[in-house]
């Protein structure tokens, strides 16, 4: 990870990462008496490790859809990646959808735009 700034807030220093896969991830210090005032350690404990899996399936999700739009085959992302053929046939379904409806309002903020200009005349 590539600290991209570091910043004082209300008395807490907080940080701006971003990960080998382009994500931008933010992280607060917080002295150890206060958080521990905050959250007792048994539920900070299965929080942190709750973001971690998070963490990790957001990595191989962006790892997936860069993959995807490199025009790797769905077989081989799922092999690399240890998931399902299909669950990668479904998020490629996804990103499709996605696109088809960016290029529907782009087409009809065009149509729109050439309607309101007015007629040129001869």
């Amino acid at each position: 990870m590539k600290v991209l700034e570091t910043r004082r807030k209300d008395g807490m220093k907080w940080r701006r990462y971003r990960t080998a896969d382009g994500r931008t991830v933010t992280t607060y210090e917080v002295p150890a008496p206060v958080l521990r005032g905050i959250v007792p350690a048994s539920r900070l404990r299965a929080r942190l490790a709750q973001w971690e899996n998070g963490e990790k399936l957001r990595t191989r999700h962006t790892l997936m859809c860069k993959r995807i739009a490199e025009g790797v085959k769905p077989e081989a992302i799922a092999y690399e990646l240890g998931l399902t053929a299909r669950s990668v046939q479904r998020a490629k379904q996804k990103i499709r959808e996605k696109n088809e409806l960016r290029k529907q309002a782009a087409r009809a903020a065009k149509l729109r735009q050439a309607e309101s200009e007015p007629a040129a005349t001869v």
